[in-house]
């Protein structure tokens, strides 16, 4: 058979010509184009005015961090109505995956194993068991929850479907949060029993965090939980240091919040800090978000630290928990610590007493890293 013989435009047969001698190329024809019809002065201005542009875009940019990070928050969510010395049950769930490596076999490892939690739960939990007897509210340890069928982090909705059953409220704190300022109240975020959404959450710099939330005991809680369990298109492959879980709930919290009441977003401050990090990311979001990440960054006095997309944790970890011991460490039996800034102190009324007592200092203490 005779073999069919290539199109002369075919990409084969397709050569590109050098250009003669002493041709000029297409950049040069463009470049000495824009000399003839731009004089050089004028080109000399145009990029004087470009520099100082930047500049005074940066400049203005340092100012509004330095103003935003000085300048008062409101970090009290518009709904938080629940009236001061009413009782709530509320839960305070958290988990590890470190129960299901000890139940690997010895020369196997977790296939779904992602950023490194190795005792990380560990170094927090005792912080957050003292803010739960301070209040009168429940721990709950859910490591023995967790499902080897998908990451870990998927697990945390089969703890709070678990808990909810008993509990008016739950609250969903990842392993590598710690209080930082026990002397706020779970009940200063909620609304009342008969208003306000079932659902409360942060939103940082790249949306909806599942690391914290809270959810109220209800048929559409229930529900919610298993649509978000149901999403397993997002459950992401062994070795992702993500996975799919908050994909999976912004995905469930776009629809949601069109469709109803249900959903609340907080000020990411009210429970859910971060710590800055000088990332090309993190520059570029402050950039052209600069209110949702200064509200978001941690400051003396808020309520949780979360150490979210953090790899190497226990390094920083260790090191909050002494600042949070320092901050709260007082001379003598009585001492004046600045939990809250007046306006927001005058808001949440008398359940907020900035006045901290000795016994306070020892549980706070007590929950720090041994020497």
């Amino acid at each position: 058979m005779e073999r069919q013989k290539s199109s002369p435009l075919s990409p084969r047969r397709v050569k590109y010509e050098a250009l003669p001698p002493g041709s000029p190329n297409p950049k040069s024809r463009l470049r000495t184009s824009l000399n003839k019809h731009i004089p050089p002065r004028s080109r000399d201005q145009i990029v004087k005015a470009f520099v100082v542009g930047v500049f005074l875009l940066l400049l203005g940019l340092l100012f509004y961090a330095l103003h935003s990070m000085t300048a008062e928050r409101v970090c009290i969510p518009s709904w938080a109505s629940y009236p001061p010395g009413s009782h709530l049950k509320i839960a305070i769930v958290t988990m590890t995956d470190s129960q299901l490596q000890s139940r690997k076999a010895h020369n196997q490892t977790n296939k779904w194993r992602g950023r490194n939690f190795e005792g990380v739960l560990g170094l927090t939990r005792d912080n957050k068991v003292h803010y739960a007897e301070m209040h009168g509210y429940t721990y709950e340890d859910a490591s023995a929850l967790v499902s080897d069928e998908r990451p870990a982090s998927w697990s945390k909705i089969l703890a709070v479907q678990h808990y909810l059953k008993d509990a008016d409220w739950v609250m969903w704190l990842d392993a590598d949060t710690i209080v930082t300022n026990p002397e706020i109240r779970l009940e200063s975020l909620l609304p009342r029993s008969s208003s306000g959404p079932d659902f409360i959450i942060t939103v940082d710099g790249g949306g909806y965090n599942a690391g914290i939330w809270l959810l109220r005991r209800s048929q559409w809680s229930q529900d919610f939980l298993q649509r978000w369990w149901d999403m397993k298109a997002y459950v992401r492959g062994p070795g992702d240091t993500k996975s799919g879980d908050n994909d999976a709930l912004k995905a469930l919290l776009d629809g949601e919040r069109k469709a109803g009441r249900h959903v609340g977003i907080a000020p990411q401050c009210a429970f859910n800090s971060y710590v800055w990090r000088s990332r090309l990311r993190d520059w570029w979001r402050l950039v052209y978000m600069p209110h949702t990440i200064l509200l978001g960054l941690y400051r003396p006095g808020d309520f949780i630290l979360h150490l979210a997309g953090i790899d190497d944790k226990r390094v920083y970890l260790e090191h909050a928990l002494e600042e949070a011991e320092k901050q709260y460490q007082v001379d003598g039996d009585e001492g004046d610590v600045s939990l809250l800034d007046r306006s927001q102190q005058q808001d949440l009324g008398p359940q907020y007493d900035v006045r901290r007592k000795q016994k306070d200092v020892r549980l706070l203490k007590s929950a720090a890293i041994p020497g």
